[in-house]
């Protein structure tokens, strides 16, 4: 973990985006310089390293509510579904702020933005939808707002995105989903062409080209928010991994619940949502 600046060196130019922000801050906000972000590798993180850090944070700048954001939907992913995604760096956060003492916590919400994305990791839209529905049930819902292309705040999103890809090699395709979602592209073809290359061709068509696991839809530019502790109350995930002191302890004890899980049969099958043919009589 360490706290960088605009000044600060990326260890190479393919990788450094919280570095790339605090230059696009401190030419949008002048007045406010130098910008500061914490950057880390979140995969390096456990529970209760990820808990006693968010503690630090919250005593040194007095913050009163957390705000997590997930790029996809395996966040919401309880442990018994056919695919995960990529479960364990999600459920590290979600876990970890779910279980923080501290009083002065007002709210703690995750974010989950780019609906649809984790397809390409084998999360079904049916599992990642029945989620919300379960969610909502347990009162964990805390409502959805779409991002629509004129809007200053997309605006401000998709400059800093085309501010960070002028300064390092690295393209995110989940990044590419949400803006060409937001822009209105739909369906398996991604945009040939876009007044903003870096943020759609280079995206999605120099990593992704010919694939059919990407598709488009106005979900992608939605975003949906959740009570944290609800969604680590609803997953099997967060139980598994909360003690664990070491990344490859977590995978383990991943791997060890979804064998349980089998062996009793409730790992549920590949859910689909219904065709428009099996909904007529």
């Amino acid at each position: 973990m360490k706290l960088v600046t605009n000044e600060s060196k990326p260890l190479d130019s393919y990788y450094a985006p919280e570095i790339h922000m605090c230059s696009f801050l401190d030419l949008s906000y002048p007045e406010s310089v130098p910008h500061q972000i914490y950057a880390c590798n979140a995969r390096e993180f456990t529970v209760p390293l990820l808990s006693n850090f968010y503690s630090q944070l919250i005593k040194v700048h007095n913050i009163d509510g957390i705000i997590i954001f997930d790029g996809g939907s395996d966040s919401l992913m309880r442990g018994d579904e056919e695919g995960l995604g990529d479960p364990i760096e999600d459920c590290v956060s979600v876990t970890s702020v779910s279980l923080l003492k501290e009083e002065r916590i007002k709210f703690r919400i995750l974010i989950s933005a780019g609906f649809g994305a984790d397809r390409f990791n084998h999360v079904s839209d049916a599992a990642s939808l029945r989620a919300v529905a379960e969610l909502t049930q347990m009162g964990g819902f805390l409502g959805s707002l779409s991002l629509e292309p004129t809007h200053p705040g997309f605006q401000f999103y998709s400059n800093c995105v085309k501010h960070i890809y002028s300064r390092q090699a690295f393209r995110s395709v989940l990044t590419g989903l949400v803006i060409s979602a937001t822009r209105g592209h739909f369906g398996f073809n991604i945009p040939e062409d876009s007044n903003n290359p870096d943020e759609v061709k280079v995206d999605l068509q120099t990593r992704v080209r010919g694939s059919s696991t990407i598709f488009l839809w106005p979900l992608m530019a939605m975003m949906f928010a959740f009570d944290v502790k609800v969604v680590a109350e609803r997953s099997y995930i967060s139980s598994w991994i909360k003690e664990e002191v070491t990344v490859s302890k977590c995978y383990d004890a991943l791997h060890s619940g979804r064998r349980a899980l089998k062996t009793e049969g409730r790992i549920k099958g590949v859910e689909n949502l219904p065709t428009h043919e099996d909904m007529r009589s």
